[in-house]
């Protein structure tokens, strides 16, 4: 997409009628939505596909709906974050949804950041705790 356009994901913009309910955190919207043919796994002009979003927010049934729909917790951004750093910032439920789906408790950023660095830096104890007992131990 053209960076000048103000409706771009660089830019706060959602770019997908799925990106815009998936941000909302409407459950029901997102179900018609891939119920009707839309690709869980497309990505924005950023790289980021729905559940980044929903991660993001903390929407525990948004996510868990997506990846019953296959998509995938394995894409990253062009800085390294996936889906699950996203969710470290925000929800426990959201976490312990896309560790059980099988995201990577060791992927890192390319700054070298962990999921469980990301909470931490958030203040997130009850993330950081979880992620204690199923990744990585952080110095």
């Amino acid at each position: 997409m053209n960076d000048q356009n103000p409706n771009t994901a660089s830019h706060g913009s959602a770019e997908s009628e799925l990106h815009a309910y998936v941000w909302s955190g409407d459950v029901d919207r997102v179900r018609h939505i891939l119920s009707s043919g839309a690709d869980p796994n497309w990505r924005d002009s950023i790289g980021e596909s729905a559940l980044f979003g929903a991660a993001g927010w903390g929407h525990e049934d948004v996510v868990r709906l997506l990846l019953e729909h296959s998509a995938r917790h394995d894409f990253a951004t062009s800085a390294g974050w996936t889906a699950l750093h996203w969710a470290a910032r925000a929800d426990l439920g959201t976490v312990e949804a896309l560790v059980d789906a099988g995201a990577d408790v060791s992927a890192a950023t390319h700054n070298g950041e962990l999921p469980i660095d990301i909470a931490h830096h958030y203040g997130k104890g009850e993330i950081v705790r979880y992620l204690k007992t199923v990744g990585p131990q952080i110095a």
